[in-house]
This record gives structure tokens, C-alpha cells and sequence, in this order.
């Protein structure tokens, strides 16, 4: 079901290329999109859906719409800090009987997450368009490693929590094999272990603008 919706997302945002490409005098496009997670993890993680889709559709407005790809630029989101009103297999918090909280990630690395407050997106494009064309820019307002985000958690709620590691397949059970809890214990695993723009040496920080 998440290949498929990977696909679907694809083919909508190639459609929307292939539009783009067929306005006359436009001198700027920005893309929103993500790092190609299979790619900068050297295909240890495949099947982080919502990154592969949006990556594949960057390779084909470079390869069927060259002159649109002249005049892009992209904006990388970052993890938006609403996610975890969305329940337990989007961001994994636990409850345990003594009122504890647990944030469950899957992965072994240590690597900072970007975290961007989704209101904050028409800044991040001010900025980009105010850069040369072909920039990528990471949108975040803070980046924060698992145990520093429990950590300001504690702070804002009072509420005791802890990381807990776990595995991917621990992960992916949380709905039954369904396919959306695999896609997103990947996503997290490779968050950890590569960064969220997979240190792409290309990707511009807000700091750097």
C-alpha cells in the first residue's frame, strides 16, 4: 500500500513538473522536496516512502524538463514539530503505568534531527528565492538529537520521559505489518544514522543564508 502511495505521489508531482514546464517567461521555480534516502544511505535504507517519492521527482524534471531544471531551486522541510499529535507509529510516545513517558526511535546513530514549524515555510521560500538558482536549502528552526528533544519534552510538558532505542522491526509491528509503520521505523532509522539531509555536502543550512 505505501509503494503504491509513494507512486501515486510521484506521478502527481511529476504531473505538476510537466505544467511548470509549459509556462512561458517564468524565471524561478522552487520545488519542495527531500534527500533521496536509499541514496545517501547507500541503499541500506529503501522504503522510506515519502523521501524516495519526492528525490525521484527531482531526477525527472532534471532528465525530461532541462530548461525547468535550470531555473530550480529546492526546499528541503524538516521534520514538522506538529507530527506527534499524529499518534504512535508517526512519532513513537509511550505511556508507561507510573505516568513515564517513553520516545521509542528506531536506529542505532546519533545524528541531529532538523525540526521546522510548518508556519514558518513562506520564510524559507522568501529566503531561497532571495538566493542563485539551484540552491537546496534545509528548512529547520533547531536541530535536535532524539535525547535532546525528550529532553525539552520534559521542560514544556513536566512530565517524567526517556529515549528508548528500538529495532525497526519492533517499529513496523505497530500496525500490523500494514506497511506504514515499516516506512516510517526506516525514515527514522535513517534520520539517525545519516542526518536528515543524509549530509549532503550540496545542502544549504538556514545559518549559511
Amino acid at each position: 500500500m505505501q509503494a503504491q502511495a509513494s507512486k501515486d505521489q510521484s506521478m502527481l508531482g511529476k504531473s505538476i513538473a510537466d505544467a511548470a514546464a509549459t509556462i512561458q517567461g517564468s524565471e524561478l521555480f522552487i520545488w519542495s522536496s527531500l534527500a533521496d534516502a536509499s541514496k545517501w544511505s547507500q541503499g541500506q535504507y529503501r522504503k522510506a516512502w515519502h523521501f524516495e517519492s519526492k528525490a525521484r521527482v527531482v531526477d525527472y524534471i532534471k532528465e525530461a524538463h532541462p530548461h525547468l531544471a535550470k531555473q530550480m531551486s529546492i526546499l528541503q522541510m524538516g521534520l514538522f514539530v506538529e507530527n506527534w499529535k499524529w499518534g504512535p507509529i508517526s512519532v513513537p510516545w509511550f505511556k508507561e503505568a507510573d505516568v513515564t513517558n517513553i520516545l521509542r526511535i528506531p536506529g542505532n546513530g546519533h545524528q541531529a534531527v532538523s525540526f521546522v514549524n510548518p508556519s514558518d515555510t513562506g520564510k524559507f521560500i522568501d529566503a531561497l528565492a532571495q538566493l542563485p538558482k539551484g540552491t537546496v536549502l534545509l528548512a529547520y528552526g533547531d536541530r535536535l538529537t532524539w535525547d535532546q528533544d525528550v529532553s525539552m519534552w520534559t521542560e514544556c510538558t513536566n512530565v517524567k520521559a526517556r529515549l528508548q532505542k528500538t529495532s525497526i522491526h519492533q517499529h513496523f509491528t505497530l500496525d500490523g505489518d500494514a506497511g506504514y509503520a515499516e516506512e516510517m521505523a526506516k525514515t527514522y532509522a535513517y534520520m539517525v544514522d545519516y542526518g536528515y539531509h543524509g549530509r549532503d555536502p550540496g545542502v544549504l543550512m538556514p545559518a549559511d543564508v
